[in-house]
């Protein structure tokens, strides 16, 4: 049994050591990729215009209409990729829920440890969420039917 000064301070170093080691989120970088990637992009799309409306030829203009469809075409693809990885991106989880999660971990151990008492057996199926069925038949014992 752990005692609620060794508990406390379990929880404090679990506390600490998710404030200085933060999960690593390869979606979060990967979004934040695709979000930088398109503000260049957008920023390459303002120059593009703003170019085209200077241009008096129709080469140049027909040679930089082509880079600016296909900027814009990119953009178009940059903004679904993006749109699809918000949506698939997990929500980050608060330090303090993977504690508290280690904490009833912890206290999951602690009950486990007395198998004696019905009492706590419940409160484990409890925590975790367990169910249990059984499939009771009929057997024939002497001159009863009994259950088993």
């Amino acid at each position: 049994m752990v005692s609620p000064t060794a508990r406390q301070k379990l929880r404090l170093r679990l506390e600490k050591l998710a404030q200085t080691q933060p999960a690593d989120d390869q979606s979060e970088r990967e979004l934040n990729e695709k979000q930088s990637e398109l503000n260049t992009i957008t920023q390459q799309l303002d120059k593009v215009s703003s170019i085209l409306a200077l241009i008096e030829t129709n080469d140049q203009r027909a040679a930089t209409t082509e880079i600016f469809n296909r900027r814009i075409e990119k953009k178009k693809q940059l903004e679904s990729e993006l749109d699809h990885l918000q949506k698939k991106a997990k929500p980050a989880h608060s330090s303090d829920s993977e504690v508290n999660q280690v904490m009833q971990l912890v206290r999951l151990i602690e009950l486990a440890e007395q198998p004696e008492d019905f009492g706590k057996a419940k409160k484990i199926f409890d925590l975790t969420n367990l169910r249990m069925f059984f499939r009771f038949e009929p057997k024939n014992r002497t001159k009863r039917m009994v259950n088993k």
